[in-house]
C-alpha cells in the first residue's frame, strides 16, 4: 500500500467489486495524498526505530577527526552504520516525522529511564528529547575535538572517539567542559612556547605536530624532520639533521614533555634558518609588478592584484624588490580550508622575522587570496 502503483491497483479492485455498496472510485483522485500519509507514518516509525535502537541498545556515537575534517556518525546495536550525512539529518527528520514539540528543552532532565515502548505521545517525546540533547552535545564535542587538533595539540591528532548512547547527558556535558578547558590551556601554553622559541613560528601547526610525532618515536623519524625543514626553505643536509637528532636517540622520549620537544626543535631550526637565507640573489632580474596599492597602514600594505595568476604577480613583486625569490615561509596562499591558526601563526612568523635576519630591508611576508577565506577567518585577519 505504500507504493502508489500498488495503492492504485487495490483501489481499482475495490471500486470494481464493491462499487454498489461503496463508491470507492473517488479514491483514485486521492491516491497521491493517501500514499504520502502512509509514507509519513513509515518515516516516523523508521526514525523512531533507529533512535530507540541507539538509545536503548548498545548504540554509539563516533567522532572521527582526520586531516582537518571531522565526521560524526553512529552505529546501531546490530552493527548498522549510520553515515555522517544521514546521521546529520536524523534529528530533524525525527522531529518532523514524530510531530513532537520540545518545550523547555534546556531545563528538561533527559537522563530519566526511558520507557520500553514508543506507542504513546509521551513516550515518543522522552526519546526525542533525550536524542536531541545527546545529538547537540555530540556535535559540540566534535567541534572541540576539531579545534584541539587544529590548534596543534599533539595528543588530539587523528582522533576516533566513541560515545556510548547510554551515556548520561550530564556526564557528556562534563567531558565537553573538560575539553573546552583543555583547549584554553593549550592555547595559552602554545602562545608561551612561541614567545620562548620564536623560530617555531616558521612551522604550521600540522608541521609542528608531524615534527613532534617524529621526535617521540625510537628511532627518531629523521626523514620527516628533514622534509619539513626543506619545506621551509632551509639549506640543510640529511646528515646534518641526523647528527642533531643523535641526542634524542640517547634519551627516553617518553620522559620528554611538549616543552622539551619544542626546545629541541627550536635549536634544530635556529641552526638552519640564518640571516643569509634572506640575502639577495643577483641572478634574479627585475619583474614589473601588475598590481594596485590600495592602502598602506603601519607595517603592512593592501594590494589589489588584477591578474588571473596571483602567484606570478607576488613573485614578481618580491623579486623586483629583493632580487631573490620569496621563501616558502614568506608566503601564505589562502583557501576556504585555511584555518584561523594558520593566519595567527603567519603573523607570529612575520613579527619574529627581524630576530632571525628578516629585517624590513631583507624580507617581506605575503598573505595572498584573502578573499577566499571563510568569514570568521577574515575577521581574524582584520583584528
Amino acid at each position: 500500500l505504500r507504493k502508489s502503483a500498488g495503492l492504485r491497483q487495490v483501489v481499482g479492485f475495490l471500486a470494481q467489486t464493491c462499487a454498489t455498496l461503496l463508491d470507492l472510485r473517488c479514491l483514485n483522485k486521492h491516491v497521491e495524498g493517501i500514499s504520502q500519509i502512509l509514507s509519513q507514518g513509515s518515516d516516523e516509525m523508521q526514525s523512531l526505530t533507529i533512535v530507540k535502537s541507539l538509545l536503548s541498545g548498545n548504540g554509539v556515537f563516533l567522532i572521527q577527526y582526520d586531516n582537518r575534517a571531522v565526521d560524526v556518525y553512529a552505529v546501531q546495536n546490530d552493527g548498522t552504520v549510520i553515515p555522517p550525512d544521514e546521521f546529520g539529518s536524523l534529528r530533524s527528520r525525527l522531529v518532523l516525522a514524530s510531530g513532537v514539540v520540545l518545550q523547555d528543552a534546556d531545563g528538561r532532565d533527559v537522563d530519566v529511564p526511558l520507557p520500553l515502548n514508543i506507542g504513546k505521545a509521551a513516550e515518543k517525546e522522552m526519546y526525542v528529547a533525550r536524542f536531541s540533547r545527546l545529538f547537540d552535545q555530540a556535535f559540540e564535542f566534535s567541534h572541540l575535538v576539531q579545534r584541539l587538533a587544529n590548534a596543534g595539540h599533539p595528543d588530539h591528532q587523528r582522533n576516533k572517539i566513541t560515545l556510548p548512547c547510554s551515556m548520561r547527558s550530564k556526564v557528556l556535558q562534563t567531558q565537553i567542559e573538560e575539553h573546552a578547558a583543555e583547549l584554553e590551556r593549550w592555547k595559552t601554553a602554545f602562545e608561551n612556547f612561541l614567545r620562548q622559541f620564536d623560530s617555531l613560528s616558521y612551522f604550521t601547526r600540522s608541521q609542528l605536530v608531524e615534527c613532534l610525532s617524529a621526535m617521540r618515536v625510537q628511532p627518531v623519524n629523521v626523514g620527516c624532520l628533514y622534509s619539513n625543514l626543506l619545506s621551509l626553505g632551509c639549506q640543510v643536509s640529511l646528515a646534518d639533521v641526523e647528527e642533531k637528532c643523535q641526542m634524542l636517540e640517547t634519551r627516553d622520549t617518553n620522559d620528554l614533555n611538549v616543552k622539551d620537544l619544542f626546545q629541541i626543535l627550536h635549536h634544530l631550526i635556529s641552526d638552519c634558518v640564518r640571516p643569509e637565507v634572506f640575502a639577495p640573489m643577483p641572478e634574479c632580474a627585475n619583474v614589473p609588478p601588475a598590481s594596485d596599492l590600495l592602502c598602506t597602514q603601519g607595517l603592512y600594505s593592501i594590494l589589489r592584484i588584477a591578474h588571473p595568476r596571483d602567484e606570478e604577480v607576488v613573485v614578481g613583486l618580491h623579486v623586483a624588490k629583493y632580487k631573490r625569490l620569496p621563501l616558502p615561509i614568506e608566503i601564505l596562499f589562502c583557501s576556504p580550508q585555511t584555518l584561523t591558526e594558520d593566519i595567527s601563526d603567519f603573523f607570529h612568523r612575520w613579527f619574529h622575522a627581524p630576530k632571525r635576519g628578516g629585517t624590513d630591508d631583507r624580507a617581506m611576508f605575503w598573505i595572498v587570496q584573502v578573499d577566499t577565506l571563510q568569514f570568521e577567518v577574515q575577521q581574524t585577519c582584520i583584528q
